[in-house]
């Protein structure tokens, strides 16, 4: 091959290499944005610089864009799920609240000295939970020095809302000298009071009745109807002590006259329960009276109900009231602000927001999204008023704390000595029941009742607002 064809093939070859050189860049430019498109916005192959501000995870809602956040310690009990906190959150968001909740929950359920740590330490929170205490006093301590005060927030324009979401009886129930570091906490049943609901067909029967056990039993055998029932939503100590005019203080344990404002003394109460439980327990057994946690009788054929806590009348019944609630101090699992909070104010607007809509304050304080129930109980509250005993609350020494509770103990034995549980768990009355072996009393008994009326002649001899 001559020189010039030597060249020629040689330009050739050349341009065949080069044009394979082009048709490879050019799939391999191709692979390239196909892999980046099939990768999409948010691959490897992408800069981070290049990532749309507007797209978010599938994961997230609209709420986690919030510009702020308030980290909320919950109590331990009800526990929130997962779904009901996205609902709270979702709530503040369709309100227009610029906020996102952050629900904390109290680690290994510790209390007392371990949960002042851990809050102060290691929470970061702006709302907290007073959490469990031995005693309500304990209670008070821990909000007075960690809380913020309500009580002026609470009569201002913005408070205002937060105030009536509650009763002036629950207010009542979490203030101490005029201070108030949290807000009330709420019962899906309140079981401050002690009710008796009539049948309105035996109405005339009843306006002499004095609310006492032996007054009620006296219009059933005037009615003379064997097939009428005495019935009990649960056959409990504070019902029965109802039925012998008592009032009780100190969370229920501790009888009480309104008369005297005394405790009455243990020995005559012990005595008066001995013959009542005997009473109860006759009528048990023959079939008069009906506890509904184990009997369901019909409508028709009670004569009464007996019931603790504010509930509504079943229909064809009208209510009387046996026992007045005392609404005593104990902010024990409630809610408030907490002092060390960097955002106190945005934290003062979120527990607002959130006690004012029934919705969110039942999921909160129940466990359960349940406004139809709220509303009703705020309707019921707010129809009760505050009375010399709402707030109350003694300060009393370890030993007389143990007395009291030895005397209440004694009492709820007194009670569940009528009792057995069968193989299969079920309760069964015993064959003979006598209070006699319960019904003698000591000087432990007088010594705690003592301890309630030192403390109880403080409490009137200062005034309640002095407290």
């Amino acid at each position: 091959m001559d020189m010039n064809n030597m060249k020629a093939h040689n330009h050739k070859m050349s341009a065949f290499i080069l044009f394979l050189v082009v048709i490879c860049m050019s799939v391999l430019s191709c692979g390239k944005e196909k892999q980046t498109d099939e990768i999409g916005p948010t691959g490897l192959n992408e800069s981070p610089s290049t990532i749309s501000p507007t797209m978010s995870p599938i994961s997230e809602e609209p709420w986690d864009h919030a510009s702020q956040t308030i980290r909320w310690v919950l109590k331990f009990s009800p526990s929130i799920s997962e779904e009901d906190r996205k609902t709270v959150n979702r709530i503040l968001y369709e309100k227009g609240i610029d906020c996102k909740i952050e629900f904390v929950t109290i680690p290994d359920f510790i209390t007392g000295q371990e949960y002042v740590d851990w809050v102060t330490t290691e929470a970061d929170a702006d709302i907290l939970t007073v959490n469990t205490w031995y005693d309500a006093r304990q209670g008070l301590d821990f909000s007075e020095k960690y809380f913020l005060p309500l009580e002026e927030y609470l009569e201002t324009e913005e408070g205002e809302a937060l105030r009536n979401a509650f009763a002036d009886v629950e207010w009542g129930g979490v203030t101490n000298g005029g201070k108030t570091f949290t807000i009330p906490r709420r019962w899906k049943i309140p079981t401050h009071e002690v009710h008796l609901a009539y049948d309105n067909d035996y109405a005339e029967y009843f306006t002499l009745f004095d609310g006492t056990y032996a007054s009620l039993k006296n219009i059933y055998e005037k009615i003379g109807n064997p097939n009428l029932r005495i019935a009990f939503y649960d056959l409990s100590l504070q019902e029965l002590d109802a039925l012998l005019g008592y009032r009780l203080v100190y969370l229920s344990a501790v009888p009480y006259s309104d008369e005297t404002k005394q405790a009455i003394p243990a020995e005559r109460v012990l005595e008066e329960e001995g013959r009542l439980f005997e009473a109860v327990y006759e009528d048990l057994k023959n079939g008069i009276l009906s506890d509904l946690n184990y009997d369901n009788p019909e409508y028709e054929n009670v004569l009464a109900y007996i019931y603790e806590g504010i509930q509504e009348d079943p229909a064809g019944y009208t209510s009387m009231m046996l026992s007045e609630a005392t609404y005593e101090f104990n902010n024990m699992g409630c809610y408030g602000v907490y002092c060390e909070s960097k955002q106190k104010e945005l934290a003062l607007e979120v527990l607002t927001a959130c006690f004012e809509d029934s919705r969110i304050a039942s999921v909160l304080l129940w466990g359960d999204m349940d406004p139809e129930k709220w509303d009703k109980i705020s309707i019921l509250l707010n129809e009760a008023k505050p009375d010399n005993l709402t707030g109350f609350l003694p300060t009393l020494t370890a030993e007389e704390k143990g007395y009291l509770s030895s005397y209440e103990k004694r009492r709820i034995e007194l009670l569940g000595g009528m009792f057995y549980r069968n193989a299969n768990g079920q309760r069964k009355i015993i064959q003979n029941y006598k209070a006699d072996g319960v019904l003698r009393s000591n000087n432990q008994f007088e010594f705690g009742i003592e301890a309630i009326n030192r403390e109880l002649d403080v409490w009137f001899s200062v005034g309640q607002e002095g407290q």
